[in-house]
């Protein structure tokens, strides 16, 4: 009987690591350590990267340090700044935005937290059930 609950507390104890694991996987061959000590990117270049990797014609929300908020397509996009597409009264007008000048920046229909939530929720929901086939398989060796 200890054997038996011995070994179903080490597999345990693999299957919940192994489950978180799978809920936030880590960045392909990037070391922790040397991730801490490398110089941390400027909010302004996590912006460019972003604006980049969406590319034009990506419809996206930008709340200015002004307080302006802008709702059209990204049109350009420069080294220095990005320009923004915008209906304003059936006509389309375009406008030019500094990086500097950006508070935040969302893709439409695009929401992150609701993939956090979810993947919160697999790696609880993994824990549980590790835990409850435990307890089942206790309970059948009694």
């Amino acid at each position: 009987m200890l054997k038996k609950c011995t070994s179903l507390l080490i597999v345990s104890s693999l299957i919940y690591p192994m489950s978180v694991r799978l809920a936030y996987p880590r960045e392909p061959n990037v070391n922790p350590i040397s991730q801490q000590s490398s110089a941390q990117p400027t909010q302004e270049e996590k912006l460019k990267k972003r604006i980049v990797e969406w590319g034009t014609n990506k419809n996206v929300s930008v709340r200015l340090k002004s307080g302006e908020k802008l709702e059209g397509r990204i049109a350009e996009i420069r080294d220095n700044l990005f320009s923004i597409q915008i209906v304003n009264k059936g006509q389309i007008t375009s406008r030019e935005v500094s990086y500097g000048d950006v508070k935040k920046i969302q893709g439409k229909n695009e929401s992150g937290a609701g993939k956090v939530i979810g993947l919160t929720a697999i790696g609880i929901l993994a824990g549980v059930g590790a835990a409850v086939l435990i307890l089942f398989l206790l309970y059948q060796n009694n």
